[in-house]
């Protein structure tokens, strides 16, 4: 006795078809401005102020600039924008406020401390002020590369 056997291949009907997988798109490559941007956005989204970053600077190649001008346009800026507290001067209390920042690569002030303050209050109404700037044009080193700064200012309360 002889069997045989025989195959009959299927044949895909009209209404099926064969799926196949699209190969993925390759990344779009995003212009380092619009990185810059988007990172700076959401740093100003959040409203923690810390600085968790690496060692700032102290002093750098080119040095970040506030509207153009060196830190010390900065301290000019807090000093007209600072309001001194009402119990503070019905107390006269009178003094200087040390405050340090970093001004990251970003462009953003982080790691605001009080180093010296004549009243906890003072202290607080310049951290206040200082959280209400506008980005900086950070700090860059001699190969070009942006760079976290420390920056240190004194503002006076004097009636």
């Amino acid at each position: 006795m002889i069997l045989l056997l025989s195959l009959v291949a299927a044949t895909p009907t009209a209404g099926a078809q064969s799926k196949t997988k699209k190969a993925p798109k390759p990344a779009k490559e995003v212009a380092p401005w619009k990185a810059e941007k988007k990172a700076e956005r959401q740093a100003r989204r959040n409203p923690d102020f810390s600085y968790t970053g690496a060692e700032a600077l102290v002093v750098t190649d080119h040095m970040p600039r506030f509207r153009g001008g060196s830190v010390r346009v900065f301290q000019e800026w807090v000093q007209a924008q600072v309001v001194y507290p009402e119990p503070m001067r019905q107390q006269h209390v009178e003094g200087t406020v040390v405050a340090s920042f970093v001004v990251t690569k970003e462009g953003l002030i982080r790691g605001i401390e009080i180093l010296r303050t004549p009243h906890e209050r003072l202290g607080q109404e310049v951290e206040k002020v200082m959280k209400l700037s506008k980005s900086w044009r950070p700090g860059y080193d001699a190969a070009g590369q942006a760079v976290d700064v420390r920056q240190s200012i004194a503002v006076r309360f004097t009636l």
